[in-house]
């Protein structure tokens, strides 16, 4: 028997945005990669918030094949969260008047929520900045990026 630890794949956030979310086994060698990944695709569907951030792009230059790249490192601290609102199904096995109940508990105390999610979610949110800005950076030489004199 397998079980399935993730959503879904391919729900539709509130935009009617079609969002992929992995499937993990528990039995699978990376399912903590794996349950990253799924939570890392899942927000969209589950949290809003307009988020304020610094960040802070760090690089060490490197050669591949003679030419020269550069290593990215991306810091970002979120300075500010204002308007966070949540919106979780399926709780309470479908009944309804619960899970509106708990929705609103949820959003009308966001701060408190968010003060118990900002650690992992600052954590995740510099992991993915660096994800994306090292893949996007490491495909470019570096001559295509900066005027050499």
């Amino acid at each position: 028997m397998v079980t399935v630890l993730a959503a879904e794949p391919d729900k539709e956030d509130d935009d009617g945005a079609t969002v992929a979310v992995p499937k993990c086994r528990r039995d699978s060698p990376d399912l903590d990669e794996c349950l990253q990944r799924a939570l890392q695709a899942s927000l969209p569907l589950l949290l809003r918030a307009e988020v304020e951030s610094k960040n802070v792009l760090h690089g060490v230059k490197s050669m591949k094949e003679g030419r020269q790249y550069v290593d990215v490192h991306l810091d970002g601290d979120i300075l500010s969260v204002a308007g966070l609102s949540v919106r979780f199904h399926g709780l309470f096995t479908g009944d309804k008047d619960k899970e509106e109940q708990a929705n609103r508990l949820l959003n009308e105390h966001w701060q408190q929520l968010w003060s118990a999610l900002e650690p992992a979610l600052d954590a995740a949110y510099n992991r993915l900045l660096s994800e994306i800005s090292g893949k996007a950076l490491a495909q470019l030489p570096l001559a295509a990026i900066l005027d050499d004199p």
